[in-house]
């Protein structure tokens, strides 16, 4: 944890979990996971001038596209904890952000890697790096799950429920927050591995989803969890779980 203080680029935040981010088993969800990272990234990009304001007032907007997440330890309850965070370079339309979670003590919690496409608001369209204001500054520090970005098959699933979009799922982008995915991921897993220790999890953001829209939940479990999210014939999101053996 120490050598990530020291390095340029990197910014740390501590965030104030509360009661309502764990689970029966006192160990912090899926959904409180990503929106950590969520909130670590945007209060960084406040600080280097990329603000979702200043993003929109020049008709742009960052939107995850990717999540990758390896998990030593899911946070505990009453557990203090400090999240690292940098830019990690850019490929085409694709900017990559690195995430460690430390313990108080120090403790590796847990790694996590967020592919961002930027999206022209008016036409829709990805947008290429060079059509981004200002310099944006990367680092090139290792993050073990920039390694971590294999592609979600998904083969032989069966039908396991429905997702309502409902208006708390909403962000200010007017679709389902990408954080809410990770809700229907915890939440359609079957009953037999609800409370096992998760070390992994991944959601590919393919399409998105606006208010009322039902989400048709497709899954199949074998030694993980494999999901994905259909409507209107089209794929909305694919997402995987891994458990500890």
């Amino acid at each position: 944890m120490k050598d990530l203080i020291e390095k340029e680029g990197v910014f740390k935040v501590t965030p104030q979990t509360t009661v309502c981010d764990y689970d029966r088993n006192q160990r912090l969800t899926l959904f409180a996971f990503l929106k950590y990272q969520q909130e670590a990234a945007e209060q960084h990009a406040n600080v280097i001038g990329y603000s979702y304001d200043e993003m929109i007032a020049h008709n742009m907007v960052f939107l995850v596209n990717q999540s990758r997440n390896i998990i030593h330890r899911m946070p505990e309850y009453h557990e203090k904890i400090h999240i690292f965070t940098w830019a990690s370079g850019t490929k085409g339309v694709r900017f990559y952000r690195c995430f460690e979670w430390y313990s108080e003590s120090g403790e590796h919690l847990a790694s996590g890697m967020h592919v961002y496409i930027i999206v022209n608001v008016l036409t829709q369209k990805p947008l290429k790096s060079t059509s981004l204001y200002g310099e944006l500054k990367s680092c090139d520090y290792s993050c073990a799950a920039r390694d971590y970005m294999p592609k979600i098959q998904i083969a032989d699933t069966e039908f396991v429920g429905t997702k309502t979009v409902l208006f708390t799922d909403l962000d200010v982008n007017n679709h389902l927050n990408n954080a809410r995915y990770a809700d229907i991921l915890q939440n359609f897993l079957p009953e037999s591995r609800q409370n096992d220790k998760i070390t992994g999890f991944a959601v590919d953001f393919v399409k998105e989803a606006p208010l009322g829209m039902n989400i048709n939940i497709d899954a199949v479990t074998t030694d993980c969890t494999v999901m994905q999210g259909i409507a209107d014939d089209k794929v909305r999101f694919r997402g995987y779980v891994e458990y500890e053996n």
